[in-house]
């Protein structure tokens, strides 16, 4: 997350790291990365987490490294989400268990599976451009 970030970042940017339990959850933490960067669209947002996503800023990164944060975060029992607006900066919010257990993906985690047929789609437009 925090290489994406560097590379993202115009010179002079800041990020900043916080955590704190969660007072409706407290087994739970948040960890919060911020940055003072230019921000993104809604559409950007939207992908961000897409491994084919190219940068406009680095068309030769991807957003792989993004969403294996994802699958990481997930598979720990916890949420990874970005919220950001164009000129606003960029906030990642990270949500884990503080003692987790073993997840079992269930195959009716609708935003999982959202996340895998969006990673779908992809191969499908890679392979079909060959």
């Amino acid at each position: 997350l925090l290489k994406d970030e560097i590379v993202s970042l115009p010179d002079g940017s800041r990020i900043t790291i916080s955590a704190e339990a969660l007072a409706d959850k407290p087994s739970h933490v948040v960890i919060l990365v911020r940055d003072d960067g230019p921000g993104l669209s809604k559409e950007i947002l939207d992908t961000i987490f897409d491994p084919f996503n190219a940068r406009s800023d680095s068309p030769t990164e991807h957003g792989i490294n993004l969403m294996a944060c994802y699958f990481i975060v997930h598979y720990h029992g916890g949420r990874l989400e970005a919220h950001s607006a164009p000129g606003q900066g960029t906030e990642f919010r990270i949500e884990l268990p503080i003692s987790p257990n073993p997840v079992e993906v269930s195959p009716h985690s609708t935003e999982l599976l959202k996340k895998i047929r969006q990673t779908d789609q992809l191969w499908e437009k890679l392979i079909a451009t060959r």
